[in-house]
């Protein structure tokens, strides 16, 4: 893990740059790799993070955290129950032909006083 001064960041881009004398070039670092943050970087926050290489032989800032700045509260993913309007609408065209059925049934068959 590595510790260094974030120097640049591009609120509307969401990216920017750490500076760490442990490593020789400034490091790039993400928006994506700081979700877990409650709040977004300033330049002057000191970040731990680790690096990682990329295809293009850059490399970037991954799991980081910002110093003294608390993490998100997770929220457990609670199952949503979503009810089907598909099943409302067979059981109304089921009562409908049910309707339907008593009706033909008191007219054709003298049911009906």
């Amino acid at each position: 893990m590595h510790k260094g001064q974030l120097t640049s960041w591009k609120d509307n881009k969401g990216f920017g740059f750490i500076q760490s004398s442990e490593l020789t070039k400034d490091t790039f670092i993400h928006i994506s790799s700081l979700k877990e943050m409650s709040r977004k970087p300033k330049v002057g926050d000191l970040i731990y993070f680790e690096v990682e290489e990329q295809a293009n032989g850059k490399s970037k800032a991954v799991n980081c955290r910002i110093e003294g700045v608390e993490t998100k509260v997770r929220q457990e993913n609670k199952p949503r129950i979503y009810r089907s309007t598909s099943a409302v609408k067979s059981k109304l065209v089921l009562i409908v032909v049910l309707i339907g059925i008593a009706v033909f049934a008191f007219q054709h068959l003298g049911l009906a006083a």
